[in-house]
């Protein structure tokens, strides 16, 4: 789960502070840590509507198409994958790793308005984008005025 505690201005030492603290908060509070060490993570995401329908990408580099799995629900669109340990070779003293690996899962919620016939997904780059397009019926309708 997502959750930020001190906002974050975006900008200058505030900006900093706020986003240390969350990812702070994030590690503590964290249900998956196993012997101290954070055992999931969460990768960061977007999300924009257009008047067609939605596009979520989700920054996720290391990973392979087939490591996604992606379903909507009744509006709800679940993103989860796992990135696998890099295996280690011997004859390394590793100094730092920061790179988080396991499994992941989030939700976004699209509303009623996203048609599950209409789903792609696309993983380029180390991004994923998956496009959700409206139904018909959810989608905003021009009224003529007659004069």
């Amino acid at each position: 789960m997502n959750r930020t505690l001190i906002p974050s201005t975006g900008f200058g030492l505030l900006g900093d502070f706020g986003r240390d603290m969350d990812g702070f908060v994030q590690h503590w509070f964290d249900s998956d840590r196993q012997s101290g060490n954070v055992a999931g993570w969460t990768p960061r995401l977007n999300v924009a509507e257009t008047e067609d329908g939605y596009e979520v990408t989700l920054d996720a580099p290391g990973m392979k198409a087939e490591d996604f799995d992606i379903e909507l629900h009744h509006g709800d669109l679940w993103i989860s994958g796992e990135r696998q340990v890099t295996t280690e070779k011997e004859g390394k003293t590793w100094h730092r790793v920061e790179r988080h690996v396991g499994r992941f899962r989030r939700a976004v919620h699209l509303g009623e308005a996203a048609s599950p016939e209409n789903v792609e997904a696309e993983y380029k780059d180390g991004v994923l984008t998956i496009s959700v397009a409206k139904s018909e019926a959810a989608k905003p309708k021009k009224i003529a005025v007659k004069s």
